[in-house]
């Protein structure tokens, strides 16, 4: 099964320029081992991400703080909690984008928490394909982190995390916005799910921890086809 998973990944990584607008592919910039290890050289600039999607999450050269694409927008979130819209010529080292369709809606009406919302997500979605996942409504309660700039020798991922900043925010309009990603994946990409999140303001947000929904609309995309650029 390994060597099966792995000659499809070499067909679409030598076939990636047919992929790249793509709206069925989930397009990554570098892999979730790679970042954990400590690769947060910048790779690619987010003008060049966003021509593969209008979605999506990652980070930034040095790993910082928090990326959120939404509808087509870069936005940046660091560890003084403001929201930056950074310029196109900006360097990511990882991120995870697509172009996002409304493939399936569900209407949200009563409370929910992380886990249970997660949960009834977990009995709709493919569990087989990546599907991105955007969730936007009305908070009671969201807790979300950023983390530092980074400085070579670059520490381990782990090390960073135990650095991050938690933002703490009630009563807030947002969107959640990430990716639930098969079992199969972990090493490419952190299996379940990994979202981030911006309010509707657009002056705060970050690495989404755990939120308490009140109300709102979830929308699933699957997407099918896998493109992947590997760091030097």
């Amino acid at each position: 099964m390994k060597r099966v998973q792995l000659s499809v990944l070499v067909v679409l990584l030598l076939t990636g320029s047919a992929f790249a607008r793509d709206r069925d592919v989930l397009y990554q910039l570098s892999s979730m081992a790679a970042l954990k290890a400590g690769a947060y050289d910048g790779m690619k600039p987010y003008g060049y991400v966003k021509e593969r999607g209008d979605f999506g999450i990652g980070t930034f050269e040095n790993i910082d703080g928090e990326m959120i694409e939404l509808d087509g927008q870069v936005y940046q979130v660091r560890t003084d909690g403001q929201v930056y819209t950074p310029a196109d010529s900006t360097l990511s080292c990882y991120a995870t984008v697509t172009f996002l369709d409304e493939q399936a809606v569900a209407q949200i009406d009563e409370p929910m928490t992380y886990e249970e919302l997660m949960a009834f997500l977990d009995r709709v979605v493919a569990t087989n394909v990546p599907n991105a996942i955007r969730i936007e409504g009305d908070f009671e309660h969201v807790k979300t982190r950023s983390v530092p700039a980074q400085e070579k020798p670059y520490p381990p991922l782990d090390d960073v995390v135990a650095k991050q900043v938690v933002f703490e925010l009630t009563h807030v309009t947002g969107t959640a916005v990430g990716f639930r990603f098969p079992a199969f994946m972990n090493g490419v990409q952190a299996a379940g799910y990994h979202l981030h999140f911006l309010t509707a303001d657009r002056k705060a947000g970050g690495h989404l921890l755990d939120f308490r929904l009140t109300k709102g609309r979830v929308i699933i995309d699957e997407t099918p086809r896998f493109l992947m650029e590997l760091p030097p």
